[in-house]
């Protein structure tokens, strides 16, 4: 695949409110701000975790330049320490994602010191490509 232009960059992202609902579902919220076609534009997503909310506050952001996002699914989310014996607590993580789009799984990675960092960025690396590649 040919290097393209990243189709949305992410400005800030913020996480907090780990914790758990009363009918014991996990859930946190994530507040982002997403550069599109050059304008920022700032939205909430909640979900089961930090990639899980930041997926839904990006959707929200970007489904009105990319109308077929939803074509596009996080199939896979991994994470691991890569350098623990060197770094102790200040190791860094890889995170993996498998990101599907019709028919096709394609792997994404980033590391990173903050592992729901290292998430998020991988999954946009996933869905730029995507946008890029496939959806027209």
């Amino acid at each position: 695949m040919a290097k393209k232009e990243r189709l949305f960059e992410i400005i800030e992202l913020n996480y907090a409110g780990f914790g758990k609902s009363s009918n014991g579902k996990s859930n946190c919220t994530v507040n982002t701000k997403i550069k599109v076609n050059g304008k920022v534009f700032h939205e909430a997503g909640e979900g089961a975790g930090v990639v899980n909310a930041f997926d839904i506050a990006l959707r929200k952001i970007i489904k009105p330049f990319f109308p077929d996002i939803d074509s596009i699914k996080l199939k896979k989310y991994i994470s691991e320490a890569v350098n623990i014996e060197e770094s102790g607590s200040g190791a860094k993580v890889k995170t993996s994602v498998i990101v599907g789009y019709n028919g096709f799984n394609l792997n994404f990675e980033h590391s990173d010191t903050d592992s729901n960092w290292s998430g998020c960025i991988a999954l946009a690396k996933g869905i730029n490509t995507c946008l890029n590649e496939f959806v027209k």
